[in-house]
């Protein structure tokens, strides 16, 4: 019995992942001039991604670049170029920096974007949990059972005392 409540008592920790957005960059009715460019930068670390949730009203080019990484200054090319009208993607990061999504209009008249650009990260909720509940609970009833029937079983009648001398049938 005592080892069933033992069972049912030992908890575990059980991770639940969830999707959490750290930062926005709208571009609802951003206007970019002829070959221009507009950018956004985000400091991040490896487990962040950008999701890329942007359309345009003409073809214009992104790049994802390293602006500062923790060993120096350096403008590495990390996703990219892409050029279209519309990117709806994730790019991921591989090192701790601060990240930078540049989109340029080469045409010769002004592009209007539309959307957003989300930095996102998993973020895990610890929940403790007891899954040997059920297998304890088991126990401890079979437990309980053989208390019980061991305490209320009435004794039963005395067996004789078998001698240790067999007697001879004589026939």
């Amino acid at each position: 019995m005592t080892a069933g409540i033992v069972i049912m008592a030992f908890p575990a920790q059980e991770a639940d992942f969830e999707t959490v957005t750290v930062k926005t960059w709208p571009l609802q009715q951003k206007t970019i001039a002829p070959q221009n460019s507009t950018f956004y930068g985000s400091s991040m670390q490896p487990g962040m991604w950008f999701q890329l949730n942007i359309s345009s009203s003409d073809s214009v080019k992104v790049v994802i670049s390293i602006l500062q990484h923790l060993g120096g200054s350096e403008k590495d090319t990390v996703v990219g170029p892409f050029i279209g009208t519309s990117f709806h993607q994730k790019a991921t990061v591989s090192v701790t920096a601060t990240y930078w999504i540049d989109i340029y209009n080469e045409n010769t008249s002004p592009v209007t974007l539309y959307g957003n650009v989300l930095v996102q990260q998993e973020e895990a909720n610890y929940l403790t949990v007891y899954p040997y509940v059920v297998p304890g609970f088991l126990i401890m009833l079979g437990g309980v059972t053989t208390l019980l029937f061991g305490t209320l079983k009435k004794p039963g009648k005395p067996s004789k005392p078998r001698s240790k001398h067999k007697k001879k049938i004589e026939s």
